[in-house]
């Protein structure tokens, strides 16, 4: 049980690190060619956003 405690903390903070990292305007997702639909929901979802922000 304490292996798998330390896993499970350790993966938590490295995915609090992503979502820090996730979060700089310098950020750019990569997407692989399978997974176009995401990218276009993402880009979707930026567009949406920056038109909610200019109103």
């Amino acid at each position: 049980m304490k292996l798998l405690d330390l896993t499970n903390q350790q993966d938590f903070q490295a995915s609090e690190r992503c979502q820090l990292g996730a979060r700089s305007k310098h950020f750019t997702p990569v997407y692989p060619p399978r997974e176009h639909v995401i990218a276009y929901f993402h880009h979707w979802v930026d567009q949406a956003l920056a038109t909610q922000d200019e109103s």
